[in-house]
């Protein structure tokens, strides 16, 4: 299961489509986590995620738990150490099987 989040700012003409696409898309993108999250010896979760710097990386993550509507606590594979990971910045996320990784995991410029 995989999903892609769209970009926060569309253009004006568009932006009510893309809103909603980008509910969506966060729906989903909680979904995967959550069921991660009942699952953390079987499932991790492989992201596109938009650094503070604007760098997209490949991550692997383990989730642990929501901090509020907008972040959640995982255990990032890449850097070995808990890490807050802010939902809007996640560009996709698809569940993978835990067993296939093994730490630390190299975190990828993704493009």
């Amino acid at each position: 299961m995989s999903v892609t989040v769209a970009q926060r700012r569309p253009p004006a003409s568009t932006s009510a489509v893309n809103s909603a696409a980008a509910r969506d898309n966060q729906a989903g993108l909680l979904r995967l986590l959550t069921r991660a999250m009942g699952a953390p010896e079987e499932l991790v979760v492989e992201l596109i995620y938009l650094d503070s710097k604007g760098t997209k990386t490949r991550r692997v993550v383990s989730p642990i738990r929501y901090l509020g509507k907008d972040r959640f606590l995982g255990l990032c594979l890449c850097r070995c150490e808990p890490r807050q990971f802010y939902l809007t910045r996640c560009l996709a996320a698809r569940l993978r099987p835990a067993a296939d990784f093994v730490m630390p995991v190299p975190m990828q410029v993704a493009s």
